[in-house]
């Protein structure tokens, strides 16, 4: 009878901290691009989600959405939401060859005619999973244009 009180005690608790999520295929324009700089001109400019900020995106793409196994918009215990791009073996290596000595350059994640996100690169990118932070209010307008529909 021991054990069956620590049992009911424990199993209320597995239900606290479980991530929940949606995901979807990708959009047939998501792409991950790089953000246009001193040497990498512009080939055209597209607004921010959700600000209509104009950010210059250099030519070329480093991941298109055949390298994009699905978009993920995951709910995270701590009541954080992200968007997290899972990628197949061709993106994640693109990705990380791209980023390896870009050190400082930005990202561009575009979709929808839109700019998501363009963090700065920190260092190499060499996971399959991508998580692209977005601001709460624009988060599922972003994840609305990553998936197809």
């Amino acid at each position: 009878m021991r054990w069956l009180a620590v049992v009911l005690v424990l199993v209320p608790a597995c239900g606290v901290g479980v991530e929940q999520y949606r995901e979807g295929p990708p959009a047939s324009d998501l792409a991950i691009r790089l953000v246009a700089d001193d040497a990498h001109p512009a080939e055209t400019t597209l607004p921010r989600v959700g600000t209509e900020e104009p950010i210059a995106i250099a030519g070329g793409t480093i991941v298109d959405a055949a390298q994009i196994e699905h978009v993920r918009l995951l709910d995270a215990a701590e009541g954080q939401r992200v968007i997290v791009l899972v990628l197949r073996d061709e993106g994640r290596d693109r990705l990380r060859e791209a980023t390896t000595d870009a050190t400082g350059r930005r990202l561009a994640i575009v979709a929808g005619g839109h700019v998501i996100a363009a963090p700065t690169v920190r260092n190499a990118l060499t996971e399959s999973e991508a998580y692209v932070s977005v601001p709460a209010e624009h988060l599922e307008a972003a994840f609305t244009s990553m998936i197809a529909r």
